[in-house]
């Protein structure tokens, strides 16, 4: 995403004009956290919403930052527990993503899906 930040009269951070987008998108607890401070952006009800030139700009919340099993997208308490989830459930079948062979992968964002 790709955002461009508008400011009013008193300086200060009206909104952002979106320059690039895709309907499905990855926000980092650093991109969350500068846009509640400056403004443009806002969370509720496993909601994310931008303020743009455009209107709201609305995003639901499909995955949290956590550890999720590769096969099933199934969420997982520790890394202990996702080894033992992949071994029991998925043993011998090559993982689905090969960035992560393990079977399970560590996500550090919010995985979102614009609604509006």
């Amino acid at each position: 995403m790709l955002l461009k930040r508008v400011y009013d009269d008193n300086g200060n951070i009206a909104c952002v004009k979106v320059l690039k987008a895709t309907k499905r998108q990855k926000f980092t607890q650093r991109m969350l956290d500068m846009g509640f401070t400056e403004g443009f952006m806002a969370i509720a009800d496993k909601r994310i919403t931008l303020k743009t030139t455009e209107g709201d700009m609305v995003f639901d919340i499909l995955n949290g930052p956590g550890i999720y099993c590769c096969h099933d997208e199934k969420k997982l308490p520790s890394e202990q527990e996702a080894r033992a989830y992949v071994a029991a459930n998925f043993n011998g079948i090559p993982s689905p993503d090969t960035q992560n062979p393990s079977g399970y992968r560590r996500d550090n964002f919010y995985l979102c899906e614009q609604v509006n």
